[in-house]
């Protein structure tokens, strides 16, 4: 399974903040639909395990349906490219770090 693209991951943290009961109400169908402990059906005979489980998805669920509407973020193309071109340098270099491997704090960085 990939990675959703950054933008809809946006959109999914920005329904979570902005509509926090709308969203608590997406918790409690999928925490309905658990299979077992830690399984959920992703489609037809297709399924896949969560660490948290269903006390993970009870507990957001109960956070969120009770939060006050926050603002949306929204996306900064100068800050995407910079943990971008850090995580590439993390991934040539084979390191994990805050500081690039040149030794450039975050905020060098940005």
């Amino acid at each position: 399974m990939s990675a959703l693209p950054i933008k809809d991951l946006l959109f999914y943290i920005n329904e979570a903040r902005t509509q926090p009961k709308k969203f608590s109400e997406y918790i409690k169908k999928e925490l309905d639909s658990f299979i077992d402990d830690n399984t959920l059906p992703l489609k037809p005979n297709c399924n896949y395990s969560t660490f948290e489980g269903v006390a993970g998805w009870t507990e957001a669920y109960e956070h969120m349906k009770n939060l006050k509407p926050l603002y949306p973020y929204e996306l900064n193309e100068g800050l995407n490219l910079a943990a971008m071109d850090h995580a590439m340098d993390m991934k040539i270099n084979q390191f994990f770090d805050h500081q690039s491997s040149n030794g450039m704090s975050f905020n060098d960085r940005i």
